[in-house]
């Protein structure tokens, strides 16, 4: 259970950092 959740937190976390990044990218697409 334990492996599990770890595992899905950092599944999460992979999606956040993604969405983090694509907008960081359409940001310095908009801005250039």
């Amino acid at each position: 259970m334990l492996f599990i959740s770890h595992i899905s937190r950092v599944h999460l976390f992979q999606q956040c950092t993604d969405v983090i990044t694509m907008e960081y990218y359409v940001n310095w697409k908009i801005s250039i």
